[in-house]
């Protein structure tokens, strides 16, 4: 009953978001709304039309809530690149493919996705962006979402937040974007997490400490050594609150 509970309140503060992402003509995301992990990359990385992306990525996420068929928000085709290996396998992309590698560090053995073919992980995660303008590269026109984020529910209730998205956002001397945006503070002393080849990822927590916030750089520029720092930094953080990383219903 909770469990029920809990998704009905989740559902109703998704469409909420929908809707305002909406009269933004704002890219929502994909991948599972009721999920406990929020990955926040740079941009869509799409070629093409721009407002036929972002209208279709409403449209698909519309139709697919109100028809109670979650999956297609996370079909695996999306993840994959229109090109091929030398074996003829559709490769996967980077960020995708790290995205992949972090849940499954997140995972118990038993759960890890041990197809290459079958990406899952957004069965535990819900991915947007935080920059509205779609570009394969990385954009310099950009239209930051930083409003939109900062005034969501649906995007707070999240209690693990990573964002992938390096410089688009800051927390710097008298302009706390981090914090002011996800109700967060930069955990001091020890908010720096950095491996032996330098590459880094910063924690900050909210006043209740049941909200985690990851800020580092794409996550497709990360070794493996990294991800899997984060994914332990993550696991602590569920233990903690005494939540599951696991979604509250497929």
């Amino acid at each position: 009953m909770k469990a029920m509970m809990i998704k009905e309140e989740r559902e109703i503060l998704f469409r909420a978001y929908i809707n305002v992402c909406k009269n933004k003509n704002e890219y929502i995301g994909l991948g599972n709304p009721y999920a406990k992990i929020l990955l926040i990359g740079q941009e869509p990385a799409q070629s093409g039309n721009a407002d036929e992306h972002i209208k279709k990525n409403i449209d698909d996420i519309t139709a697919c809530l109100n028809n109670g068929d979650l999956h297609l928000l996370y079909h695996q085709s999306r993840f994959y690149k229109d090109r091929k290996d030398k074996n003829g396998n559709p490769i996967l992309n980077r960020t995708w493919n790290a995205y992949q590698k972090l849940i499954d560090y997140i995972r118990p053995e038993g759960k890890k996705c041990m197809d290459p073919e079958n990406t899952d992980f957004c069965m535990d995660a819900f991915t947007t962006e935080i920059n509205n303008t779609v570009s394969l590269r990385q954009a310099h026109d950009r239209k930051l979402r930083i409003e939109t984020l900062k005034e969501s529910d649906f995007i707070k209730g999240f209690p693990v937040i990573i964002l992938a998205c390096g410089s688009y956002i800051h927390n710097i001397e008298g302009d706390r974007q981090i914090d002011n945006t996800f109700d967060v503070t930069f955990d001091l002393p020890d908010g720096k997490h950095q491996s032996p080849t330098g590459m880094c990822f910063y924690t900050h927590h909210s006043s209740d400490r049941r909200r985690l916030v990851i800020h580092t750089r794409q996550l497709s520029q990360h070794s493996d050594e990294l991800l899997r720092g984060m994914a332990e930094v993550i696991k602590d953080h569920f233990s903690k609150i005494g939540e599951s990383y696991e979604a509250i219903c497929y």
